[in-house]
């Protein structure tokens, strides 16, 4: 295997090493002795808990969109009797269906009520509101399945016409580019998804095409991407109208003699974003770093340790779903410059890795290697150029690596919990990939930054 196959980013250098190792001198156990370890020994690897604070929001709703949507739930069902009986519903197995999708709404409404921000409750509502109309419109369809059904696909066929102009909420003007960016991503998100609750093939489990379940599913799917609509252009408005306002801020601003401020309106920065989207797509195709289309992983180190095998799987396996997503035809242009910074950071975050376990690194995964390797991670975040909260495609980066983290946290303190005895391979990677990840950023995030902000 000659030196080039297994360079995954000249650009860092051989000297890189990845600081969460703590295991440079153990021996490679290979494959024969996979270690368990008991609750006694899992003590004491995770030690404190890490703050998880929700996605950054570049716009928040208005309270008046979130009540109405909760109100919007709270109409659906009202419109399902409670207690359900056979009166409502003859069919048994109808019934208990109908209860279930009104208990995932009321669970969900829940949700929407106890999210921390507007934001968070307006993302919450879009699945409990199918869940509602998918109870209602079931009931509704017992004994008038017809005309229920054709009630429906009329629905389900303005909702398609709505989602045709729904691009038209999309927008790349604003007065800070990378605030501006994420709200393009949340936008595209919404619309995209809008548009996979109107593809999805109809379909329940306990029931055919036409039976009043049937009926249900339908209507669920059109009032979840009805739903996520009405959000894309209530929070499209909600962008513009601040981006305005900030605008006249800095007009007032260069009135009063500020020599920095700028014109009082929105830029658009379609034009900046699709520059930086192309010149990192031409750096990352001509990048040298292994893919599952152009490399067996395992042919990528020299060991035969398992943590180390399942660190470069892992890698890889991250690294190749985001390079196919990146060239994907049709992807949008706000979601393919996040993809372009997240494969950037991984690229680099695998390079580490590959380099410690060339000099002998990642051979054995204990409690105290899975200790020093989340240590490394949660040290690696009091060193980052952005926060959690900073509303850029960099903090909600990092807010999404903050929540990999703790669910890892979470999975070993059930196990403490169970009383589980466990291997560790697995986490040891997690926390490796975290540290690794979050190491790597800067650097990316930089790159990133001058890209977008500077047209560079």
């Amino acid at each position: 295997m000659n030196r080039s196959r297994r360079s995954v980013l000249g650009a860092i250098g051989a000297g890189l090493t990845l600081a969460s190792a703590g295991c440079l001198d153990v021996l490679d156990r290979g494959e024969d002795a996979r270690p368990t370890y008991d609750t006694a020994a899992l003590e004491g690897t995770v030690e404190s808990a890490i703050e998880t604070p929700p996605q950054p929001e570049p716009v928040q709703p208005s309270t008046e969109a979130v009540a109405g949507t909760a109100d919007r739930i709270d109409a659906l069902l009202a419109d399902v009797p409670d207690p359900l009986t056979a009166a409502d519903v003859p069919n048994g197995a109808a019934r208990r269906e109908i209860e279930r999708f009104r208990d995932r709404a009321a669970r969900g409404l829940e949700d929407v009520t106890d999210a921390p921000t507007a934001a968070r409750a307006l993302a919450e509502s879009h699945g409990p509101r199918g869940s509602a109309r998918s109870a209602a419109e079931a009931v509704a369809a017992v004994g008038s399945t017809t005309e229920r059904r054709s009630a429906v696909e009329d629905a389900h066929s303005a909702a398609r016409d709505r989602l045709a102009t729904g691009a038209d909420a999309l927008t790349y003007a604003g007065v800070d580019p990378h605030r501006t960016l994420l709200t393009a991503v949340r936008l595209e998100s919404l619309l995209d998804r809008a548009r996979t609750d109107l593809d999805r093939p109809t379909h329940h489990h306990a029931a055919p095409e036409g039976h009043a379940l049937w009926v249900g599913e339908l209507a669920g799917q059109v009032e979840r991407a009805v739903s996520r609509l009405a959000a894309l252009d209530h929070l499209s408005a909600r962008h513009r109208e601040r981006a305005e306002a900030d605008g006249d801020d800095a007009g007032d601003d260069a009135d009063a003699g500020d020599a920095g401020a700028g014109d009082d309106s929105p830029t658009d920065y379609e034009g900046r974003f699709t520059e930086a989207l192309e010149t990192a797509r031409e750096d990352l195709r001509a990048a040298e770093y292994p893919t599952d289309e152009t490399s067996d992983p395992r042919e990528l180190i020299e060991t035969d340790a398992r943590p180390a095998r399942e660190l470069m799987l892992d890698g890889v396996r991250v690294v190749s779903h985001l390079h196919e997503t990146l060239f994907e035809e049709q992807r949008r242009l706000g979601r393919s410059l996040a993809t372009a910074l997240e494969l950037d950071v991984n690229r680099r975050a695998l390079d580490r890795v590959r380099t410690t376990i060339e000099e002998g690194g990642h051979r054995e995964a204990t409690p105290e290697t899975v200790r020093s390797a989340r240590e490394s991670a949660v040290a690696a975040l009091e060193e980052l150029p952005v926060s959690a909260a900073d509303p850029t495609v960099g903090g909600d980066f990092i807010a999404a690596e903050r929540s990999r983290i703790a669910s890892t946290d979470d999975r070993i303190h059930s196990w403490i919990e169970e009383d589980r005895t466990v291997r560790l391979d697995r986490e040891y990677a997690l926390y490796t990939l975290s540290a690794a990840r979050l190491e790597a950023f800067p650097d990316a995030w930089a790159t990133f930054d001058d890209r977008v902000t500077n047209g560079e």
